[in-house]
């Protein structure tokens, strides 16, 4: 009776738990905003209770639950799964094992059992668990699949062929390693056979008597299955040739060549779309195997080359056939450009035949093109210009007769330059009417002459491309009545031979491309905004410089700003792109140059409060901020925190987290414009609440910026941190980060920023806690990443204390701790630092200990450790010197930095150099130099010295003595 009980007892909690989570996702759908919230917020507690998952996995399976329910059950449970699957130090919320193993045994059922919205949350989740579970701890995921794909169940085979599918995609993308082998291994031994079998059944099915029986429902479950059979193939394939597929390649290469012969014509759209999809899949595979593996593909090459060019032939110039015929045409374009395959082509009929019947005729514009180009701007940029994954046809064919000239350029070459005249002659004939005979011209002269598919891509000298664009394109570019299409198709020329152009032909040109910067047509007004970016672009390729915009740069500003509000524009990040190249052209002009522009910025960003904008946008908006901070001076009078405090404000009172940490930037650098006062401003001490909230450190995306902005409150005054306990707050923070395996990091710069402007009275109350915490993580977890920063943090100590009082205060934790911490630390690990400050203070103060400390003199405890550090520093000093000279010099980007943590130059560490060096090169050799002279260290650096060749040290030695 009491089992019977205890049994009923759990079944009615379950159930009233399950009607409890049936209230609760209702409530998330409510108009109430404040139901939503607090719904939110149950959910988000209930997840932490173990067995909540349960009921979750069953929710996305219960008729009690309307689909969006269902659909929103699944997405949390998918959530759940990414934020806490997986362990982490830091002792966030966990799934426990009980629930786990329930999980793996239970979701590959649901997701065959669920509705399509429901399946593809599912499989996502599987996919993330089977990244980390899969193959060790998850042998039955496997077996589940297998199981499902023999089950002869059409939908039941899709469901698990798309999880599979989802599952295999990383083996594509991720770099070679035996972890990975492995497990592809383990893969092929179990689903190889299984897959291979269910393809040759399904293809017999396909092209057999009984296919003419099917119906359109039967049709497209197995065209369904054939586009995963063909995209799981292509992962399994893509690392090396399995022996496996090797051995069975002739029926998959059959099985290919039938399915892509076959001539059926379907009613159906969405059947014909699928039959698409799945030949443009069997090209994708078919120049993957013409790329990697010549010797085996070789003898299928040739019969690949005509079916593939039959069916190409045979589709007409409808979009829905684009992504067939340009992966096509690419599979085309590898097996010509590749010289494994050269003799195939040699008598030039084949290539002839393909280049005048298939490649000619896809660089023609069709009606959907214009309309692209008139209707969706952004798209068509990203088709003719960007090289997005959505197939061009145009843009493929440009591909394949780049690669056809690099091998057969005496055979094509001609026919090409033949076609070029008589597009040009058409065109003269009536530039009104056929104006598109020069846009196609265009193109074709693009591909004839770009080696190669990067801007750093050879040039084909098949002719002069300034002298042709001055006599003919410039007067179309400059007129008012030219087409806009075929204006746009000059800026790209003008944007792709820009290398080849001189200089005095942009600067000439210069005032059209301005004004078209306002043009009524969208992709006139982006191409005009790519190509100034471009010419602007600073170091050794720019090409315009502050001279030449000296007199314009104000109607760029302003024609860019127009731009922004006009549509398809607004949001754009290419105007965005422009306006923060051309900021930092005329950076050196002054505040007054673009202080103009302060208030329409800020109220760009005001906008994103109420619709955010594309990420990229963002990013460059808040940069050209951040950028115009920075030219305000302390002592102006104009007070940019009267504009921006606003707006700070109702972005931290509202939803837009994600502006965050370019917001906690623009404070870092307002704030560092107070570095000369005695006090940090109130208005900065009332915001140092809201930066201390678990909310705002709960986001790993704020981490860096809002590191970067206390760091700048301890610079400027971190006595005041001692108030409110916002230095304790500070270190708990340091704490937490720092048992992280992600964040750590983070934690580590959180405490050098202490250590190196907090004040001595607390950097010597709390810093041997903050040694035993470091050490204690040291301990328990070793990473090359920790010790990285573990040896920066005994850097910071030596800047701030002197190595001498560094040392002791090591020493006195534990006697000989120094040295161990040498040995282990500092000459058994060779560090490679991203940041330039990181690998400055490491040589810096590897020379002050060694300088500095009698430990590592002649006689010292720590002197048998003496060459060797010599040599780190010498290593560590030419392994960064590109990153250490490119911050002396004060080179700043701040676009091409990086996304989060860019705007401001850590780099203060740089400040403590030996007295009388120009540059840390003469830090480097000076110090060496006075070691030499230094007796208690002469023998050591001699012996550094004799580890180095005769010319690079016979260099170094002239260098340090002078």
């Amino acid at each position: 009776l009491s089992f019977y009980y205890n049994e009923m007892t759990d079944l009615l909690k379950c159930n009233s738990d399950f009607f409890t989570l049936k209230k609760t996702v209702e409530e998330l759908f409510s108009a109430d905003a404040e139901k939503r919230k607090k719904a939110e917020s149950v959910l988000q507690e209930s997840l932490k209770c173990p067995g909540f998952v349960r009921l979750l996995l069953r929710a996305c399976l219960s008729d009690d639950f309307s689909i969006s329910a269902r659909q929103l059950a699944a997405i949390s449970l998918k959530n759940f799964i990414k934020n806490s699957w997986v362990s982490d130090l830091e002792g966030s919320t966990q799934v426990v094992e009980e629930d786990k193993a329930y999980i793996r045994d239970s979701i590959i059922e649901a997701m065959v059992n669920s509705s399509p919205l429901v399946k593809k949350q599912l499989t996502e989740a599987i996919c993330f668990i089977g990244k980390y579970d899969f193959p060790s701890n998850w042998k039955s995921l496997l077996e589940s699949l297998v199981k499902c794909i023999q089950s002869g169940d059409l939908s039941i085979v899709n469901s698990s062929l798309v999880t599979a599918e989802h599952l295999f995609r990383r083996y594509s993308s991720e770099s070679k390693s035996e972890k990975l082998w492995r497990e592809i291994k383990y893969v092929l031994d179990n689903f190889a056979d299984p897959l291979t079998n269910l393809f040759t059944s399904l293809t017999s099915k396909m092209t057999g008597e009984e296919s003419k029986h099917f119906d359109d429902g039967c049709t497209m479950q197995i065209y369904e299955s054939f586009v995963d059979i063909a995209k799981i193939f292509y992962h399994l394939n893509f690392q090396d040739l399995p022996e496996y597929f090797e051995d069975h390649l002739d029926d998959w290469m059959s099985g290919f060549k039938v399915l892509l012969g076959l001539k059926n014509v379907y009613s159906c759209p969405e059947i014909g779309s699928l039959k698409m999809s799945f030949c443009a899949q069997i090209c994708d595979n078919l120049a993957m195997f013409a790329e990697k593996y010549e010797e085996e593909f070789f003898n299928h090459v040739m019969i690949f080359v005509k079916i593939v060019s039959q069916q190409v032939l045979s589709v007409s110039t409808e979009e829905k056939y684009d992504e067939f015929v340009s992966k096509g045409i690419d599979f085309l374009a590898m097996v010509c450009g590749k010289a494994q395959y050269k003799l195939l082509f040699e008598n030039g009929e084949l290539l002839s035949q393909i280049s005048e019947c298939i490649i000619l005729p896809s660089l023609e514009l069709r009606a959907c093109d214009v309309d692209n180009f008139e209707n969706a701007p952004n798209d068509y940029v990203l088709f003719d210009l960007e090289g997005s994954v959505a197939e061009s046809r145009r843009r493929s064919a440009c591909n394949f007769i780049s690669a056809v000239c690099k091998l057969f350029s005496d055979t094509v070459e001609p026919m090409f330059t033949l076609h070029l005249r008589n597009l040009l002659v058409q065109y003269s004939e009536d530039p009104a009417e056929n104006w598109s005979r020069k846009s196609v011209a265009i193109n074709l002269l693009l591909a004839i002459c770009c080696r190669g598919t990067t801007q750093k891509a050879t040039i084909n000298p098949i002719l002069n491309v300034n002298e042709f664009f001055l006599t003919q394109l410039k007067l179309v570019l400059e007129s008012a009545l030219g087409n806009t299409l075929l204006k746009a198709d000059i800026l790209k020329f003008l944007i792709l031979f820009r290398t080849e152009i001189p200089k005095e032909t942009f600067v000439n040109v210069l005032p059209t491309v301005r004004s078209l910067l306002c043009h009524n047509c969208a992709v006139l007004r982006i191409y005009s905004a790519i190509l100034l970016e471009k010419l602007l672009i600073g170091g050794p390729v720019a090409i315009l410089e502050l001279s030449d915009v000296t007199g314009s740069y104000r109607i760029i500003f302003e024609n860019l700003l127009k731009a922004l509000e006009m549509p398809d524009t607004t949001r754009c990040e290419y105007m965005m792109r422009c306006f923060m190249r051309l900021m930092e052209t005329v950076f050196n002009l002054g505040a007054n140059a673009v202080r103009p522009y302060f208030t329409a910025i800020a109220m760009q960003i005001y906008s994103l409060i109420a619709t955010p904008g594309p990420p990229m946008f963002n990013h460059l908006l808040c940069e050209s901020m951040c950028l115009l901070i920075r030219l305000c001076g302390p002592t102006d009078n104009f007070n940019p925190e009267d504009i921006l405090f606003p707006i700070f404000q109702q972005i931290l009172q509202s939803e837009s987290s994600y502006l965050l940490p370019w917001i906690f930037q623009m404070l870092a650098l307002l704030l560092n414009r107070r570095t000369q006062e005695a006090q940090i401003p109130p208005v900065y001490m009332v915001l140092l609440p809201h930066l201390l909230n678990p909310e705002v450190w709960s986001n790993p995306v704020n981490l860096p910026s809002v590191i970067h902005l206390l760091t700048v409150y301890m610079r400027v005054n971190s006595g005041e941190l001692s108030k409110e306990d916002y230095l304790i707050k500070i270190l708990t923070i340091f704490q937490r980060l720092v048992f992280s395996k992600s964040f750590d990091e983070n934690g580590m710069r959180l405490v050098n920023a202490f250590i190196d402007y907090g004040q001595q009275e607390h950097v010597d109350m709390y810093l041997d806690d903050i040694l035993r915490v470091v050490f204690k993580r040291q301990q328990e977890n070793q990473t090359y990443k920790f010790s990285r920063m573990f040896v920066i943090l005994i850097c910071h100590m030596v800047v701030r204390f002197g190595a001498v009082a560094a040392l002791a205060r090591i020493e006195n934790i534990q006697n000989g701790l120094f040295g161990n911490i040498v040995e282990k630390l500092f000459i058994a690990k060779t560090y490679t630092f991203r940041r330039s400050e990181d690998a400055m203070i490491f040589i810096y103060s590897v020379l002050q200990m060694l300088y500095c400390c009698a430990e590592f003199k002649i006689n010292g405890v720590y002197s048998k450790y003496t060459v060797d550090l010599l040599q780190v520093v010498h290593g560590s000093f030419h392994k960064h010197s590109e990153i250490i000279f490119v911050s002396t010099d004060g080179v700043h980007n701040a676009i091409d930095a990086d996304m989060v943590n860019n705007v401001l130059y850590h780099g203060d560490v740089i400040q403590f150099h030996i007295p009388g060096t120009e540059n840390f090169a003469k830090l480097y050799t000076h110090a060496i130099g006075q070691m030499l002279r230094d007796a208690a260290l002469k023998d050591a650096v001699e012996g550094f010295l004799s580890r180095l060749d005769v010319q690079e040290r016979e260099l170094l030695r002239m260098m340090s003595l002078r």
